[in-house]
């Protein structure tokens, strides 16, 4: 004889549906994750939904028993591609700058750069033999007053600031009277207009002080070779 089943109550239909939906959206996932219809679907957020406690597996945060974010619990780092870290063995290794030497023929740019005109002058050499074979850090410290701008085994650039000197070109000078003064600048009219007459000042002779022939000259301008050609000619004057 078969018994009649027991009706269920209220509270067992309840969970017979729970699971029912249960396995129906757990099917309906599998299948539609491997045909390509729906995105992957974590079962466990179901379970968490249906009131059904998940575990981690280690016990501990998602984010690792570390704290770290993913991946670093590993080791290793996730924004860093295969190959990229010191030891993997691939890519290319940089060579270390001691290996970096000065080798025979190569070019060496000296500059030095007149802080008072604001020029550079620059000059072209050959690597001399106690140059040759030197790194950086040792061309350093070699050449004490210059500074290493670039380097290359076979081209190095190097720097020295002149603080209290004019260029060779504005180491030239010329007198020119500017209304009743005669002034010097640095400069000389020759190199002009490749290179700018930079004033220093008045010289403290007046228009009046000279005579007409001077004036003509002067209106015009007068280059020297350098300041003490300037002192002479001056002197000369006040005579």
């Amino acid at each position: 004889m078969v018994r009649p089943r027991r009706p269920l109550s209220g509270r067992g239909r309840l969970a017979r549906g729970f699971l029912l939906i249960a396995v129906l959206t757990l099917t309906f996932a599998t299948a539609g994750h491997y045909l390509g219809v729906v995105p992957h679907l974590d079962p466990s957020g179901l379970w968490r939904f249906l009131g059904v406690r998940v575990g981690s597996g280690g016990g501990g945060s998602s984010t690792g028993g570390d704290g770290l974010a993913p991946g670093a619990g590993s080791g290793g780092r996730e924004d860093v591609p295969p190959g990229d870290g010191a030891g993997s063995g691939s890519g290319s290794l940089a060579v270390p700058s001691e290996d970096i030497r000065v080798l025979p023929g190569a070019t060496f740019v000296w500059t030095v750069v007149y802080e008072c005109c604001g020029h550079e002058e620059s000059v072209v050499t050959t690597a001399g033999a106690g140059i040759v074979g030197l790194t950086r850090d040792q061309l350093v410290t070699e050449l004490k007053d210059w500074t290493v701008t670039a380097f290359a085994p076979e081209r190095a650039e190097l720097e020295r600031p002149e603080r209290d000197a004019m260029c060779p070109a504005h180491s030239r000078c010329t007198l020119r009277l500017e209304g009743d003064d005669l002034m010097l600048y640095a400069g000389s009219l020759d190199d002009v207009p490749s290179v700018r007459l930079i004033l220093i000042g008045p010289t403290g002779i007046k228009r009046g002080d000279l005579s007409q022939a001077e004036v003509d000259i002067f209106e015009a301008g007068k280059a020297f070779k350098d300041r003490e050609d300037v002192l002479r000619y001056i002197e000369g004057l006040s005579d």
